[in-house]
Parts: structure tokens; sequence; C-alpha cells
């Protein structure tokens, strides 16, 4: 084997080791983020992400879910809320707050099997991004 052929080899077995590694850490997380949703967020919003219709809003299509910026969504999982208008439909439950029952890395788990799933294709959120608006509080 020649040294061209030897580059080549190596090349391609790095980007391989790259791709095996980013796919097993966004299945892992994934997968991480279903079984907490399951447990904390599925009573509520269903396992379908249907929600219950006057009650709990859907997070299949749902405007905040599938934004670009995961801001408002990390805020309403980590502080809670209630009373909101979504879709031109008023839902009355009040959403519990999560921030002190779950970690930055868990909220962000749950928050991206949110965007991903149900038809929903939105950024993801990074640990980091909930550990900053954890820290500038819900008055933000």
């Amino acid at each position: 084997m020649n040294k061209t052929e030897s580059f080549v080899r190596k090349l391609f077995l790095s980007a391989l080791a790259f791709f095996i590694l980013a796919f097993s850490l966004a299945y892992g997380s994934q997968n991480k983020g279903a079984k907490l949703y399951k447990t904390n967020c599925a009573g509520c919003h269903g396992e379908n992400g249907m929600g219950m219709p006057g009650l709990v809003p859907p997070l299949a299509a749902d405007p905040v879910v599938t934004d670009r910026d995961p801001a408002q969504h990390i805020r309403t999982v980590l502080f809670g809320k209630q009373g909101t208008t979504i879709n031109g439909i008023k839902y009355v439950i009040y959403m519990p707050s999560w921030a002190g029952e779950l970690s930055d890395k868990q909220i962000a788990s749950i928050i991206n099997y949110e965007r991903s799933s149900w038809g929903n294709h939105a950024p993801w959120a990074a640990p980091g991004d909930v550990a900053r608006i954890r820290s500038e509080g819900p008055n933000r």
C-alpha cells in the first residue's frame, strides 16, 4: 500500500468513526429523551404528542416546539405555563415547572425529543441553553 492509499484509508476510517459516534450520540440522546418524555410528559401530552383538546396543547406542530429558536420551549418546560392560546385554542390546565425536578441535560433531552417527534423538525437545544435560560429566571 502506497502513502496515498494509506492516507485515503485512514481518512475514510476516521470519517466512518466520526459518523458512527455522531449517530450513536444522537440516537442515545433521542432514546433518553423518549424515556424522560414518557415518564414526565406523556401523562398530559400523550405518548403521541397530541395533548387533550381544550385542556393540554398538542406538541405536534406546536409553534413553540417547532420554532427555530428553542428559548420559549425551554422557558415553558423550566418554568411552567398556564392559560396559553395556541392556534386559536385556549388551554386552561397549568403546566408545572420542571426546573426543580430535572437537570439541564434531562430537560434538553426531553425538548429535543419533542422537537424531533410527531413530524416536528426543529433545531435542538443544548444543555448549556437550558442552563443559561434557567439562570435568567422565569421573568425574562
